[in-house]
């Protein structure tokens, strides 16, 4: 049973090539609902999650009987194990929403954060894709009763994904839950690079519409710890931090200036 006595936690997993999208998908969160003091936005680096970040470059399988991939922690989407590594974060209690740094709210996410989920583990999408006679979930946008999800041993996941004894693209569908434990989340909480009025959420995949994706540059370690100075708790406007000109020598001016109108947009 989810704790009813502790805030709901929006997670955002992100690697450093996509924090101006994590951030800006942080303010939005925020922005966009009535209740912004219900709920608390957390955002989960790559970088800070040495059991991962230090596999560059080691290969993984993603799907049975295909070659293995390299796995590279520059890659955009570098930071999509993290998704599974939430529950644990937050002491497999609560209740918590996951969302990749690409998705932006449009509406009010306690909408989501405060649905019944008919005492499922995990509200989420299906995706088109089939495989071995299942029908996948999109674990890109989850609403996790993290009680419910203490059997999930993130560490020793991502051993067996790094020894090939686990498939990344199962995982990651999240193949390895029985199906009476998940629910189906409506498309309007996750559509991609389409926007309409009864639309929550939208999911930025194309490249040149992406804040994120443009700045292939990474941050440094003192822009990060800036940017956490200056954005303590999310209540204050992050992209201060931008208008200040720090960021110039690491990110192309078109980043900026779109990264400028998602905020203004969302704002």
């Amino acid at each position: 049973m989810a704790d009813t006595k502790r805030k709901p936690t929006v997670v955002i997993p992100t690697n450093d090539q996509q924090m101006v999208a994590a951030l800006v998908s942080a303010y939005s969160l925020k922005s966009r609902s009535k209740s912004p003091e219900l709920f608390d936005v957390r955002i989960l680096r790559l970088e800070e999650t040495p059991h991962l970040y230090k596999r560059d470059h080691q290969k993984l399988v993603w799907w049975d009987a295909r070659q293995p991939s390299v796995w590279r922690r520059r890659d955009l989407q570098s930071f999509a194990p993290l998704r599974r590594m939430v529950p644990e974060l937050l002491g497999f209690a609560g209740r918590a929403l996951v969302i990749d740094p690409d998705v932006f709210a449009v509406g009010d996410v306690m909408e989501l954060l405060s649905r019944n989920m008919d005492d499922k583990a995990i509200v989420c999408c299906r995706k088109p894709e089939w495989r071995a006679g299942r029908q996948l979930y999109s674990s890109a946008v989850m609403l996790l009763d993290c009680g419910k999800l203490t059997h999930w041993d993130w560490k020793s996941d991502i051993d067996d994904l790094f020894s090939q004894r686990l498939g990344l693209g199962p995982w990651l569908s999240l193949l390895d839950m029985a199906e009476e434990d998940v629910g189906l989340l409506e498309q309007e909480w996750n559509h991609t690079d389409i926007l309409t009025l009864r639309q929550s959420f939208c999911t930025i995949r194309r490249l040149r519409h992406s804040p994120g994706k443009l700045a292939y540059a990474p941050i440094t370690e003192s822009m990060h710890r800036g940017v956490q100075r200056r954005w303590s708790g999310l209540d204050t406007d992050p992209f201060s931090f931008f208008r200040r000109g720090r960021l110039d020598r690491s990110f192309t001016c078109h980043t900026r200036t779109l990264a400028k109108s998602f905020l203004s947009l969302l704002c």
